[in-house]
């Protein structure tokens, strides 16, 4: 493995419980990846992190801490040593520049060098006026570190308005909240350094026609105007610290995001299995836990003598959750999500205290509770694709039944290889 982050972490997990020797070299002095140098202790606390990773090690995975792939090892090096493929997961640590003259003076800082700084070496205290350029995760995550930080003005600058921002919806709203300006329409244009402070000419945008991700594209316009910080965090985007010729048969896209199999992580050169931001690109620790999965099974189907004969999922005791029993619908009520309990933004921005507290017992039980046994569909589309019957259907992802349609036959519950679906009594809703 290359790369202790999410991604590779899941997928050593996941080789580890199919029966294969585990090593992953990691760049920095311990593991976690993004999750650990990048997400603050206010939205993951580092308690839980470490017992997921001591889950990990105990396994049997073997860490190497301190070994930058492309520097201090390369393909070759893994080949005489042995190894039968190589899971790389090098991930987006690096902040993109903004490319405006005067994005290299002090006080203009990538926001993920920034926050590696916070998270792991520590920072005291904060200048009083805090910019941070971008609306993604990262941009809000600065952001509100700033403000726990004891910055007094933390401004956001985006240059399309907050409908468009790809960050998590909650995050930007518990930012705002906790006392956040949001600037929208507007971008950099140039830096300069005025005396005690950075001075910001931001050129004033207006919306266009939507890009080919459905958002409207940003235009600029002919007005300006300058605004002044003591700190300019750049958020715009993320870049890889692997050197292209340490892949030289990775072929890689016009993003420069490694192209792969997403069913298997494979890549051009069958030496190599790759996942995680390097390749989706920006993306949730969830998203990179499966791309480490979907490569596991990868690297399992490839080195196995009967590929045909490799499970998708790692080996799990299936007959015992099957045997479990399983909640029936019957004349199901419509129930609210709990909510969890959550800091005030007066107080959580005093502290890098957790904000999202969870569910009490009582919380955790009436949320299981409203679980209707859905979750065994692995979208195979074996009912729509191949069983045929006229009642099912696709809206927002999910397969349906309609039930005007259905004759209760049962045969869909025969033909369901994941057992997702099941009978209620008459008069469900």
């Amino acid at each position: 493995m290359i790369g202790a982050g999410p991604a590779g972490l899941g997928c050593a997990f996941d080789l580890r419980l199919r029966g294969y020797r585990v090593t992953i070299f990691e760049a920095e002095r311990r593991a976690g990846g993004m999750a650990f140098f990048g997400i603050p202790r206010h939205r993951l606390p580092r308690e839980a992190l470490l017992k997921d990773l001591d889950v990990i090690a105990d396994l049997g995975v073997e860490f190497r801490f301190g070994v930058r792939f492309g520097r201090d090892i390369s393909l070759a090096d893994l080949k005489k040593q042995n190894f039968s493929a190589v899971f790389v997961s090098p991930g987006l640590a690096g902040s993109l520049r903004l490319g405006v003259a005067g994005d290299d003076l002090p006080g203009v800082v990538g926001a993920l060098e920034w926050l590696h700084q916070v998270n792991v070496e520590g920072l005291a205290t904060v200048p009083p006026r805090v910019m941070v350029v971008g609306g993604g995760n990262a941009a809000v995550d600065a952001a509100r570190c700033a403000l726990r930080l004891g910055a007094r003005e933390v401004s956001l600058l985006y240059r399309r308005t907050r409908r468009e921002m790809p960050a998590i919806k909650e995050e930007v709203a518990a930012a705002l909240a906790e006392g956040v300006r949001l600037v929208e329409l507007v971008t950099p244009e140039q830096i300069t350094r005025a005396p005690g402070a950075l001075s910001i000419v931001c050129r004033h945008m207006r919306l266009g026609e939507p890009d080919v991700d459905g958002r409207r594209k940003p235009e600029p316009t002919d007005e300006t105007h300058a605004m002044e910080c003591d700190l300019l965090l750049v958020a715009i985007g993320q870049q890889s610290s692997v050197p292209d010729d340490a892949l030289p048969n990775v072929p890689r896209d016009r993003w420069g995001r490694l192209v792969v199999n997403r069913a298997t992580g494979a890549t051009g050169d069958p030496f190599v299995f790759a996942g995680g931001d390097a390749v989706t690109g920006p993306a949730t620790v969830v998203e990179a836990l499966q791309s480490g999965k979907c490569a596991a099974y990868g690297i399992d189907a490839a080195l196995s003598g009967d590929p045909r004969r490799v499970m998708v999922e790692a080996p799990r005791d299936r007959e015992a959750l099957l045997a479990e029993p399983r909640y029936r619908p019957v004349a199901v009520e419509v129930q609210q999500r709990q909510q969890q309990e959550s800091l005030d933004a007066a107080e959580a921005v005093r502290s890098f205290d957790e904000v999202e507290r969870g569910l009490d017992a009582e919380q955790a039980a009436a949320e299981a509770r409203r679980c209707l046994a859905c979750g065994l569909c692995a979208t195979c589309d074996n009912c729509l694709q191949n069983f045929g019957c006229p009642a099912f259907f696709r809206v927002d992802g999910k397969v349906q039944i309609d039930p005007l349609l259905c004759d209760g036959c049962g045969l869909c519950v025969q033909v369901c290889p994941n057992g997702a679906i099941v009978p209620v009594s008459e008069g469900a809703s």
